[in-house]
């Protein structure tokens, strides 16, 4: 990416199988970053001229490697599709297909997050730290998703408006009723559920939504919130139009 025209709405480009790229830049001074699953992120300086093509060379360094054991357990009926998204320091996300019993896989150093999602059971969130000359092992217990509350939707009888132009139709909740919105617009929404939580259960809040964000300074904010007060925040400054589902952990008290 490029890191003075870099924005929540501008995609780093991707380069080709042979890691060729191109871009297109006006008379300047720009850095570029450049960051690859398993190798060291690098910043270089160029200064592009309109008179000529201006070729750059990175060469990456690559990040050591030690064993990652991950030990997969199901219950119930067996999974068929089974799968660990993780997301490195640089950003990228890396997607592992798994099966059940051990599985061992040398894998750059670092610490992750990731999330292990099979078929119909409850996806197990993770985070850890895979250090150099020891062998890090997971152990993912898949268990069936269970729903302790359900909204559809159908209604908005249970839901606080509290500012903006919110509209329900088609079982959806809509920001508003048109493509457009104004600039400097807050909307509010809120709902209160009543809903206990198990200390030996793990869980976790799953939306069906789809979004699309202008500008850098838009913003999807999701607060989870108790008796004490907010305890988690997710903000989402991007785009996904696709219709989705999105978890969010519970913390375990």
């Amino acid at each position: 990416k490029i890191i003075e025209l870099s924005g929540s709405v501008l995609s780093p480009r991707l380069s080709d199988e042979f890691g060729r790229y191109r871009r297109l830049l006006l008379d300047g001074s720009y850095t570029i970053e450049v960051n690859a699953i398993g190798y060291q992120s690098k910043q270089v300086s160029i200064i592009p001229s309109s008179a000529a093509i201006v070729d750059l060379d990175i060469f990456m360094t690559p990040i050591a490697e030690s064993p990652l054991n991950i030990s997969i357990s199901d219950i119930g009926n067996i999974s068929d599709n089974i799968y660990m998204v993780l997301t490195h320091s640089n950003g990228l996300n890396d997607t592992l297909d798994l099966a059940l019993g051990d599985q061992l896989i040398n894998y750059p150093l670092g610490t992750y997050s990731a999330v292990v999602f099979a078929d119909g059971k409850f996806p197990q969130f993770i985070s850890f730290n895979h250090i150099v000359n020891e062998e890090t092992s997971l152990f993912i217990d898949l268990m069936y998703e269970k729903t302790v509350y359900l909204h559809t939707l159908q209604n908005t009888s249970d839901w606080f408006f509290e500012s903006g132009n919110w509209i329900n139709e088609d079982w959806k909740i809509k920001s508003q009723d048109d493509l457009t919105y104004f600039s400097n617009q807050s909307s509010s929404i809120s709902l209160y559920p009543n809903v206990s939580f198990e200390s030996e259960n793990k869980y976790a809040l799953k939306l069906n939504m789809q979004y699309e964000l202008e500008w850098d300074n838009d913003s999807l904010i999701i607060e989870l919130l108790d008796q004490d007060g907010i305890f988690s925040t997710i903000e989402i400054s991007d785009q996904n139009w696709d219709s989705h589902f999105m978890y969010i952990p519970i913390p375990e008290e």
